[in-house]
């Protein structure tokens, strides 16, 4: 079994926070009218006769009664629109926290997946790494064969586009289709940057990335039509075995005490 070592909590304080937000911003969108309306209704006595003494010196009936009918439809309607722009709010703290709540499931499946990866490979959740910009890793798989970065993805559906393409395209079961950052992109910088730090540090490796698609089901049709010789590879439940020779067996061997230099530089950066 793969040795796994503790990583950042950065992604479920997150979770936490949204949720946290959204329930705030769900009371506060059900109590604003009622105490909107308790005010207007409590301090009445006190700016109603002074408003409606200044209307009858200047205006007629008439158009006392249209402007004091315009006034109570703005204290009713007013809470109501701030209430409904919370709800908004709300429903959008909600969704993001739906997003990361998936992220952490598909990235705690990746870990009961490649644990099963022999003992010599040390796998590093959530590696917060700085140089130059900062690159947040999903995973870091370390053995004699140098670190790789994997990027989880836990989308479900059919993803279809170009390894070239800023964006793909996912089509879930639904029809609805929506849009994501090309993850392969996505894990080239986070290997780039790793590799700087690791450099920085005195210790430099070759780290290779990849991207996993870990929910079961998922089609993955990705083409590459430049035909470049290095393309980043994109692994789903179905071929980990794939991934799993891409981490044992692809890479420039390190010497065991470059090994276990990488691996205090990396139980660092958290």
């Amino acid at each position: 079994m793969a040795t796994f070592h503790s990583g950042s909590e950065g992604q479920t304080q997150k979770l936490q926070a949204l949720r946290r937000r959204q329930k705030y911003l769900a009371f506060r969108a059900v109590i604003v009218p009622p105490v909107c309306w308790g005010i207007c209704a409590a301090s009445a006595p006190w700016w109603f006769p002074p408003l409606k003494e200044t209307l009858g010196v200047r205006f007629d009936a008439q158009t006392q009664g249209w402007i004091l009918l315009v006034l109570m439809l703005l204290m009713i309607s007013l809470p109501v629109l701030i209430s409904l722009h919370l709800k908004r709010r709300a429903r959008g703290a909600k969704y993001a926290a739906t997003l990361v709540s998936s992220g952490i499931r598909g990235e705690e499946d990746a870990r009961a997946l490649l644990s099963r990866l022999p003992g010599r490979v040390h796998l590093y959740p959530n590696r917060i790494v700085h140089a130059g910009n900062r690159s947040e890793c999903d995973l870091v798989a370390l053995c004699r064969r140098g670190a790789t970065v994997i990027e989880v993805k836990n989308h479900a559906g059919t993803v279809t586009g170009d390894l070239s393409d800023h964006d793909l395209l996912l089509t879930r079961k639904n029809g609805t289709e929506l849009t994501f950052y090309n993850p392969a992109m996505q894990v080239t910088t986070h290997a780039q940057t790793l590799a700087r730090a690791l450099a920085e540090a005195g210790v430099p490796c070759p780290v290779k990335g990849g991207v996993l698609f870990i929910r079961e089901g998922t089609i993955v049709r990705l083409s590459d039509r430049f035909h470049r010789r290095r393309v980043t590879p994109v692994f789903t439940r179905r071929n980990r075995f794939r991934l799993r020779w891409y981490i044992l067996h692809r890479g420039k061997r390190l010497r065991r005490r470059e090994v276990r230099a990488l691996r205090r530089i990396l139980e660092d950066m958290k």
